[in-house]
């Protein structure tokens, strides 16, 4: 007899169908199971200890089956799936981003990817003794003097020649003096120096490797001013 009683209490324990548990479970606890057909199909579950409390029992087949079983009043119950957690994603517009003083004061780096340099502001380089352009853009990241002159630019892998150097406006061909070794642009004349090395603005049409646009200021100068250097 008690074979016989151990090989009941197993066969209570193994799952069985969903719809057979709900079904003995109405008559254990005197309830009705709403649901659609396709929420339990293929589902199992253990029939519950029948010493347990309704809410415990449910809470069981919760956990087992992933399904919510929501007690409308003491005799019907609804069952559902369970509803996933959204995450609520919220759209925010932040504001434009400049990085000044970009490697020293007098560079400032916009969110296009260019880079202005004002030489009135400009702070120290390692290797510069004056704001030069030329010797300036080759401490920006992906330019280089292949032959180490001042005047031969190279940029992202491209010739001199694929620059487009612009004075105000005007296309200059030649950068450079006495091989290369002397810039041909006066650092101390130009206000404000744009330096493009990709996604150029469609308006200057030709710099394959980059764009150098050196501005002069637009204000008359009623005052006479003179300068002199020794390198």
């Amino acid at each position: 007899m008690n074979a016989t009683l151990l090989k009941a209490q197993t066969v209570q324990k193994e799952k069985q169908p969903l719809t057979v548990v709900l079904k003995q479970l109405e008559d254990l606890y005197n309830i009705s199971f709403s649901y659609a057909d396709k929420t339990v199909k293929n589902k199992i579950a253990t029939l519950p200890d029948k010493s347990l409390a309704l809410q415990d029992a449910l809470r069981l087949l919760k956990k087992e089956t992933n399904l919510d079983f929501e007690v409308l009043n003491n005799r019907f119950v609804v069952i559902k799936p369970v509803k996933k957690k959204r995450t609520s994603f919220k759209i925010q517009t932040l504001e434009e981003v400049i990085v000044t003083n970009y490697l020293t004061t007098g560079l400032t780096k916009f969110n296009d990817g260019s880079i202005t340099i004002k030489p009135e502001t400009f702070g120290i380089l390692p290797g510069l003794i004056e704001p030069d352009v030329l010797q300036t853009i080759q401490a920006l990241p992906g330019v280089i003097s292949t032959d180490e002159t001042v005047s031969n630019i190279n940029v992202r892998g491209g010739t001199h020649d694929q620059n487009l150097l612009l004075w105000d406006g005007i296309k200059m061909y030649q950068s450079g003096h006495f091989f290369g070794l002397i810039s041909a642009f006066n650092p101390y004349i130009p206000k404000k120096i744009n330096v493009y090395k990709n996604g150029t603005s469609a308006k200057y049409g030709e710099g394959i490797s980059s764009i150098i646009d050196m501005q002069l200021p637009n204000e008359i100068d009623n005052e006479f001013k003179a300068g002199g250097g020794l390198n």
